[in-house]
């Protein structure tokens, strides 16, 4: 009987061990974009606050995040200044942490972060359109996963929603981004779908 407690309480303590383990990874390596905005950008060097976080800029052949935006154009929301994903040190609870002042710099100067913002190439409240033309929704939130800001889930709302309920969709499931819709495949969400007719 002594032994088997032991065993017990040893194994008892492994499964708490794992599960620390596993929040701490889901914690620190996953990132949801509603979190994000909004947040002071803050350099590593100065400690000095360089503005906040106010958008995303993705790329339009891959699943994942070029750079965040800092500064917009008042009327069209136009990026006017943004920071490279390779310079973020850290995202933590109240604040993006980039190396230093110079990681803040215009979209000319991040080569496929501006073709993105030239072709019009955006996530949040983008339409988001099976392969086959068939429309699913608005992408409402997002989740990406640190250090590489690689895509894992999109949030979409307005797929055959009941009182504004989000579906999610595995970012596996994306296509392309384009300027007029997040293209996914026609199996997401594990079947075959047509989507519903578009608003007008």
């Amino acid at each position: 009987m002594v032994v088997v407690s032991a065993v017990r309480f040893v194994l008892l303590g492994l499964f708490g061990l794992i599960n620390k383990a596993l929040y701490f990874y889901v914690y620190f390596m996953f990132k949801q974009a509603s979190t994000i905005l909004n947040l002071p950008v803050i350099s590593a060097q100065t400690e000095r606050k360089l503005g906040q976080v106010l958008d995303f800029i993705p790329d339009s052949n891959s699943p994942k995040i070029l750079a965040l935006v800092t500064e917009q154009s008042y009327l069209f929301k136009k990026p006017q200044k943004i920071f490279s994903v390779v310079s973020v040190l850290d995202i933590i609870r109240d604040a993006v942490v980039v190396k230093d002042e110079d990681s803040i710099v215009s979209p000319q100067e991040i080569v496929r972060a501006s073709e993105s913002i030239k072709g019009g190439i955006k996530l949040l409240g983008s339409k988001v359109k099976t392969e086959s033309g068939g429309y699913l929704g608005r992408v409402s939130d997002f989740v990406f996963e640190m250090p590489g800001f690689n895509l894992s889930k999109l949030y979409i709302k307005g797929f055959l929603s009941v009182l504004g309920e989000e579906k999610v969709v595995d970012a596996s499931k994306i296509r392309k981004i384009t300027s007029k819709a997040v293209i996914v495949s026609d199996d997401v969400l594990g079947k075959e779908i047509s989507g519903v007719a578009e608003p007008a």
